[in-house]
């Protein structure tokens, strides 16, 4: 079974026009060939620094990411002081259960959430032209063996006058998958107001 993954920072959702940028012999399909989970299922153990704007020191925290194919994903946290989280998501719901209990919303609500399921449902499906309905830029570099995937969001849309929809001033988030072969080593998360989520696999999980 092969490693995979990451997690959270800004919503998304727009129309430009994406481009993909494809080096050498690599090309967007073929890389998400070689991604495709067996059985539609990944499990891996991770490594994760968080940097919040409002946060004096990163924070580092271990945990398991478990995704199956489509729009499942749980995601176990163990933080610094003891405390342990759970985050599952299934049929378009975030379950968030800690030491407070548990609560439930709508994945288009909680930040950053959103684009991660896009991702980890098209690497899930093998379908690589399943970005462009959510990336305003896809860019892949690198080769065959050792490899970067670059992808922005556009900024969020916000509430307008007359119960219209209006672009917010937010900056686009960044999301950013490193790998080589059939591996997904690393996954960064650059969001808007919310800093940068730096996710290392450590060791793929039965």
């Amino acid at each position: 079974m092969r490693r995979l993954w990451y997690w959270m920072a800004a919503a998304l959702l727009g129309s430009a026009a994406p481009t993909a940028a494809l080096a050498g012999e690599l090309s967007l399909a073929a890389l998400f060939d070689r991604l495709a989970p067996e059985q539609g299922g990944l499990a891996a153990s991770y490594e994760e620094t968080r940097h919040d704007p409002l946060a004096e020191e990163p924070i580092h925290l271990r945990g398991e990411l478990h995704y199956q194919h489509p729009g499942q994903l749980r995601k176990t946290e163990r933080l610094p002081d003891g405390e342990e989280r759970e985050i599952r998501i299934a049929d378009d719901l975030v379950h968030l259960r800690d030491q407070r209990g548990e609560r439930t919303t709508r994945l288009n609500q909680v930040p950053g959430l959103e684009p991660l399921m896009a991702v980890l449902d098209a690497i899930g499906g093998g379908d690589a032209d399943a970005l462009k309905a959510h990336f305003q830029r896809v860019e892949l570099d690198g080769d065959a063996e050792d490899w970067q995937l670059a992808l922005e969001a556009p900024p969020r849309t916000a509430p307008g006058r007359g119960g219209g929809s209006r672009r917010s001033d937010e900056a686009p988030l960044h999301l950013t998958l490193s790998g080589q072969a059939a591996w997904i080593d690393e996954i960064e998360l650059d969001a808007p107001r919310q800093g940068r989520i730096r996710l290392r696999l450590i060791e793929a999980l039965e």
